[in-house]
């Protein structure tokens, strides 16, 4: 798992799968390897990316 850029989704080379935390939250089944991807719930997404912030 890695994250803090947004211009890298999650890869996947051979065998293995990169999740990026930071475009969703990955939920991994442990028994299946399946990963779910969830969206950030509403306002949650502006306020970790600083979006809507005002600057002086």
């Amino acid at each position: 798992m890695f994250g803090h850029n947004l211009l890298i989704g999650n890869i996947k080379k051979q065998n293995q799968i990169y999740l990026n935390g930071i475009i969703n939250i990955n939920i991994i089944n442990l028994v299946t390897r399946q990963v779910v991807k969830l969206p950030y719930p509403l306002g949650i997404d502006e306020n970790r990316l600083g979006k809507g912030r005002v600057g002086f």
